[in-house]
């Protein structure tokens, strides 16, 4: 059964480019006006620590949409009448509500990872702690 949630949830093409994309852009936008701007903040540091913020924050912060898509599958699956069939079959359904959540967590984990590893490489965040 999560196999078959982690491949529906790897078919919404729009939802990856949103949650992928999205933060990329964003991060390195704000990257761009923080280097072009003449303001002095209290975060300004050669060793670039502003793109690393940036990058954690975004991430963190699309999390968030992430879980809502999670969610959403759970609402479809559960409160439309597709529940009487996810019911009638022979899986018991908080088994069926574990899958979702645990492809949820990791299709969002590896859209995390896509996004960090991104701004590592290209945007020359670091991120220390990466591999922890």
């Amino acid at each position: 059964m999560a196999l078959f949630y982690f491949k529906r949830s790897m078919r919404d093409v729009v939802g990856h480019l949103i949650l992928i994309v999205l933060p990329v852009i964003l991060i390195g936008f704000f990257d761009y006006i923080y280097r072009s701007s003449d303001l002095i903040s209290g975060i300004h540091d050669p060793g670039n620590i502003f793109i690393t913020v940036l990058t954690i924050g975004f991430t963190l912060t699309f999390q968030i949409y992430g879980g809502a898509l999670t969610f959403e599958t759970i609402g479809a699956d559960f409160f439309t009448p597709m529940q009487g069939r996810l019911l009638a079959t022979p899986m018991a359904s908080r088994r069926i509500l574990l899958s979702i959540l645990s492809m949820g967590t990791l299709v969002s984990f590896l859209q995390t990872l896509a996004v960090m590893g991104f701004s590592m490489v290209f945007l020359r965040a670091k991120i220390p702690a990466f591999p922890v």
